[in-house]
């Protein structure tokens, strides 16, 4: 197989560099808490494709306390882009268990090209919530630069 200077592909399962297996997937984190507003929690540095997201909470937050995440391309503000959720997730759920968004079905929502955002939305009342972390999943990419492979390998 050959590839082209610029070509990001996919790493299947049992790709290795330099003798060291490198994961499948990239995590982008955020932390939540009663004071978090809307706010960009990551950019694109090169294309990437969502494959999950995940939010989990040590303490519950007010009245219909929920989070979303909008994917905003070019100059759109945070609340113009589009949700990559089919639902928000909700703050006020069991406290310390993982909940798994469903995302969009349609791809170009969750496909990000170079400087696309993701931004998180909330609405309800934050008060009281505590120990939130959300958790947006890439695969990992092996970026090429002029023919040569570059790994970024996690110790």
């Amino acid at each position: 197989m050959s590839l082209f200077s610029g070509e990001n592909p996919t790493l299947g399962s049992n790709a290795t560099c330099g003798g060291q297996k490198i994961q499948n997937a990239e995590p982008v984190s955020a932390i939540l808490t009663a004071s978090s507003v809307a706010q960009p929690i990551f950019i694109a540095d090169v294309p990437y494709t969502i494959i999950a997201a995940n939010e989990v909470h040590a303490v519950v937050g007010g009245s219909g306390a929920t989070v979303t995440v909008e994917h905003l391309t070019g100059t759109q503000a945070p609340g113009g882009g589009t949700v990559i959720f089919t639902a928000p997730l909700s703050l006020t759920s069991t406290i310390n268990t993982v909940q798994k968004a469903t995302l969009a079905t349609s791809a170009a929502t969750l496909k990000l090209a170079v400087g696309d955002r993701l931004n998180t939305i909330f609405a309800g009342t934050l008060t009281g919530l505590a120990g939130g972390y959300l958790q947006i999943v890439f695969p990992r990419t092996v970026l090429l630069d002029y023919g040569i492979v570059r790994c970024l390998v996690h110790s």
